[in-house]
């Protein structure tokens, strides 16, 4: 995968990703991403940053062996095009994140008035992230328990992934 990303073989490298090739592998301490970046080829970083994202993957995590980020390995002046989009993806994960801390902290403070208005603006949940940090509970998983219905079926309506299982490994099902 690394050998046809530096190559930039495009469509070769989308097609054995998509039959499952490991975007994870380093060759010489680089990540096929960081190979794309380095190579200006915005269109297999796009196609990577939506692997990884795939994968639950955060691009911030994304780090080289000296501990730079994939948008301070794109700093090039030649490399305007990848510099806008990845600025864009990490503001975007930034703006996830932030929503995220929220919905955890309406969870902890069991605060469903504020939930339902937060969630309202929300596309959709990956309850895997949508946990509180200490009880280890998923959104829907509160929902439920609080007996907030409205609540229940507005998450039902945003949901990735319904069979998320909290600490005990009890999921909604099971409630």
């Amino acid at each position: 995968l690394s050998i046809l990303t530096e190559h930039n073989e495009t469509e070769l490298v989308k097609s054995i990703t998509r039959r499952g090739a490991n975007i994870f592998k380093e060759k010489d301490g680089k990540l096929p991403i960081q190979i794309a970046i380095s190579n200006s080829n915005l269109e297999l970083t796009k196609f990577f940053v939506a692997q990884y994202r795939k994968k639950g993957k955060s691009l911030s995590d994304i780090k080289d062996k000296q501990g730079k980020d994939l948008l301070s390995l794109a700093k090039d002046p030649n490399k305007k095009a990848i510099i806008a989009y990845l600025e864009k993806e990490f503001s975007y994960e930034k703006a996830i994140n932030e929503t995220i801390n929220k919905v955890k902290l309406n969870i902890q403070n069991q605060d469903t008035k504020a939930l339902k208005e937060l969630l309202n603006d929300i596309e959709e949940i990956d309850l895997r992230k949508a946990r509180a940090k200490k009880s280890k509970i998923s959104v829907l998983h509160f929902a439920i328990a609080s007996g907030a219905t409205d609540l229940v079926e507005l998450i039902l309506n945003k949901v990735k992934n319904i069979h998320v299982r909290d600490k005990n490994g009890i999921s909604v099902l099971h409630l």
